[in-house]
């Protein structure tokens, strides 16, 4: 019984709001310090962030988020102070240049071959990360 609960439990962690044929994440309210966004919430993509999405998430570490992500929204992770990485699985996606504000830390990585991407993006430096079959970078071991 208790497995059956769980996809409902983790899906509340997740607020969007539908527009057309696709979500926004407009809150995020888990706890977990290593997030992914899912591409797909209640069989509709995930094209967006919202702004203040994961305002004040003070545990968030990491964050990896889908290549369906297309639009980011200003202060979308506003006061996220741990953030240290966050992880495209695509392409750049169209930012205001707060999206990022207050996360001095948070180091930007992108799939090589993805377009888009400069030496920094949203203020923030990037690296890019290259894996043949692409997979993705493996989270960070320190919790």
């Amino acid at each position: 019984m208790m497995l059956l609960l769980l996809p409902a439990a983790v899906q509340a962690q997740w607020h969007c709001q539908t527009k057309g044929n696709a979500n926004t994440v407009i809150r995020y309210t888990g706890s977990d310090r290593e997030v992914q966004i899912p591409d797909k919430i209640n069989r509709l993509p995930v094209n967006s962030i919202g702004k203040g999405a994961f305002y004040a998430c003070t545990n968030l570490t990491q964050v990896v988020i889908p290549a369906s992500v297309t639009n980011i929204e200003n202060r979308a992770f506003w006061y996220c102070p741990k953030l240290t990485r966050v992880i495209f699985i695509g392409n750049a996606p169209i930012i205001n240049q707060y999206v990022f504000d207050g996360d001095s830390k948070a180091i930007i990585i992108y799939s090589e071959g993805t377009t888009g991407w400069g030496k920094t993006f949203g203020g923030r430096p990037t690296e890019g990360w290259s894996a043949k079959p692409f997979l993705q970078p493996p989270l960070s071991t320190s919790r």
